[in-house]
């Protein structure tokens, strides 16, 4: 009952400000319950979860961060609510990016597309904690070009698909110093994959080259792996498109791709 579950909120509360790192291997496996309080009809309820949840976030340990995401996935993908649960979570993963961006970085592959998809929810106040989101997440980002140069267009991209043509081209026309990580990849590649996907031919062999060149400045294997269960499907299919061009351009990417991904990818499977 609400008058039940009230009170633990404080003593939450409390021993995650007091006990610090000592009360994380307690308090982290409560997060998920929390997040589903978040959700609870009993207003007191869904604030003190909110605050409890919060409180412990802001003091776990930076290198912990990959324990909690999982939590705030989980949140992002409620239906219902008022869309409460998917804005707090999206603000906490928010409050995350914003302290431990190293630890928080390499979990972006799997959160921006979250995220993306909050940006489009029915629910206008969901799509505005997404879209101020977005800008602390990418501040996760070491690559230069990713994080300062282009930073403005991809966010632009990222909330409205009806720019991705001009996203693209200003990509192209970027010179890149500094080798694709995951995490810059995790901002990159849902725009391009929106490109491949397109039926305008011109988007199509764009984004595909640009696909290309991207895979070509990639250091480590384990970066691009995310994305290769989503991107290679689409490039094997484009293999057989009407279009020369896209066609020629097809064989360059996935060939880029693949020697990008190395022995991560088994093309047996």
């Amino acid at each position: 009952s609400p008058i039940c579950r009230t009170p633990l909120f404080p003593y939450l509360t409390f021993y995650s400000c007091f006990s610090e790192l000592k009360f994380e291997p307690y308090a982290i496996p409560l997060l998920s319950t929390l997040v589903k309080l978040m959700a609870d009809k009993e207003k007191r309820v869904a604030d003190g979860a909110t605050f409890a949840a919060r409180s412990l976030l802001e003091r776990v340990h930076t290198l912990s961060v990959k324990l909690v995401v999982g939590a705030l996935y989980e949140g992002m993908q409620v239906v219902g609510g008022g869309g409460r649960v998917k804005i707090e979570c999206v603000n906490l993963a928010s409050l995350l990016a914003a302290r431990a961006p190293r630890t928080m970085g390499p979990c972006l592959p799997e959160c921006i597309p979250l995220v993306i998809e909050c940006l489009n929810d029915s629910n206008a106040k969901v799509q505005a904690a997404a879209e101020g989101a977005l800008p602390v997440l990418c501040s996760c980002v070491d690559n230069a070009e990713v994080a300062s140069t282009l930073k403005g267009v991809l966010m632009l991209a990222l909330r409205k698909p009806d720019t991705t043509l001009e996203c693209i081209d200003e990509v192209l026309l970027t010179t890149f110093c500094n080798p694709m990580d995951s995490t810059s990849l995790a901002f990159m590649m849902p725009i391009l994959i929106r490109g491949i996907r397109d039926a305008n031919y011109e988007l199509i062999k764009k984004a595909t080259v640009c696909c290309s060149n991207l895979c070509a400045l990639i250091k480590d294997a384990s970066d691009v792996a995310p994305f290769v269960p989503l991107l290679l499907p689409l490039l094997e299919k484009n293999l057989d498109h009407s279009s020369p061009q896209i066609r020629e351009a097809t064989v360059l990417a996935r060939q880029k791709l693949l020697e990008g991904a190395g022995d991560l990818v088994d093309l047996g499977k």
